[in-house]
């Protein structure tokens, strides 16, 4: 009887409770920079959150500004971003690892300039079959004109 009793718990609690996805990269590594960027523009901390790994280290081009999982975090929910378009996206999958290289033009709500932007993004697929960002790097960024308006 208990067997049979157990049995029911837990066909109801496997049907009562559908799960729910939050925040993720998906499947597609060829998708991973642009959801990037689109959460960049939105202050989408949770999306941040979720897809960052623990040990996360992002290096700026000067090799001195340095961020962790909490610096970056907080860097996001304030910043400035007016758009964020990704003009190349070259990705390279290695098993696991994927290195996803965006070549961004970016503008900010701040200022009338902009910047042009190239940064490596490095993804490792997990045990746990969840892509997340372990590394990035500015490779290079040169100023931007105002967008000119017709």
């Amino acid at each position: 009887m208990r067997q049979a009793v157990a049995a029911v718990v837990l066909a109801l609690g496997m049907t009562a409770l559908p799960e729910t996805a939050g925040p993720s990269l998906g499947a597609d590594p060829a998708n991973f920079n642009k959801l990037y960027s689109e959460a960049q523009v939105k202050n989408d901390v949770e999306f941040f959150k979720a897809i960052i790994a623990d040990d996360f280290k992002f290096i700026q081009n000067d090799q001195k500004t340095t961020f962790n999982k909490a610096q970056w975090l907080e860097f996001i929910g304030k910043a400035d971003y007016k758009s964020r378009t990704i003009t190349q996206d070259q990705v390279e999958q290695h098993g696991n690892i994927v290195i996803a290289t965006a070549f961004s033009d970016i503008y900010y709500k701040s200022r009338p300039t902009g910047l042009r932007q190239v940064q490596m993004r490095i993804y490792q697929l997990g045990n746990d079959k969840v892509w997340r960002q372990i590394s990035q790097r500015t490779i290079s960024e040169v100023p931007l004109p105002a967008p000119t308006t017709n």
